[in-house]
């Protein structure tokens, strides 16, 4: 009867973490990460590692999308070098112009929404903002690996506005 007991434990812990990261998938469908569909595979790696480390610090598993221009709706995470089409109507909100190497986390908020670019003077510079946004979450790196916390935060796009090197 005791293990009968336990085994019925085990499956509703499991069925319910299952339905805990579906209603947290669901809850942040309007929260999208773009990058640039002619973009560099260093820009894709880029995009792919913010949503991974989103998903590992807040649970939410963010769709991330190959656009070509800005969607009109919705919060983003932006994730593109300096030069790519998709940061020209961000220009002069953002007012950054980069040097070789230095990157970006801007927060701006448009048209009723928050827009997080992620960004740097090149894809490779824009690799390092992905990492750099993901050690502002609470993710930290060592030569053992990652280190996340085992507890979760609420994903915040506003608040950003970092260059560094």
């Amino acid at each position: 009867m005791r293990h009968l007991r336990a085994l019925l434990l085990v499956v509703l812990f499991l069925a319910a973490s299952f339905f805990d990261v579906q209603a947290q998938t669901i809850s942040s469908a309007k929260t999208t990460i773009v990058y640039p569909a002619s973009g560099t595979l260093t820009e894709l790696l880029a995009a792919k590692e913010v949503r991974r480390y989103v998903y590992l610090r807040s649970g939410q598993l963010l769709d991330a999308k190959p656009v070509v221009s800005l969607p009109a709706t919705g919060d983003l995470i932006v994730v593109a070098a300096h030069s790519s089409t998709l940061l020209a109507s961000l220009r002069d909100p953002i007012g950054y112009e980069p040097t070789a190497g230095q990157t970006l986390l801007k927060s701006v908020a448009a048209d009723g929404r928050i827009i997080l670019v992620v960004s740097g003077a090149d894809a490779d510079a824009t690799l390092m903002a992905a990492y750099r946004y993901a050690e502002t979450i609470g993710v930290g790196f060592d030569l053992a690996g990652d280190a996340i916390p085992d507890t979760r935060t609420a994903l915040s796009l506003s608040g950003f506005d970092e260059v560094g090197r």
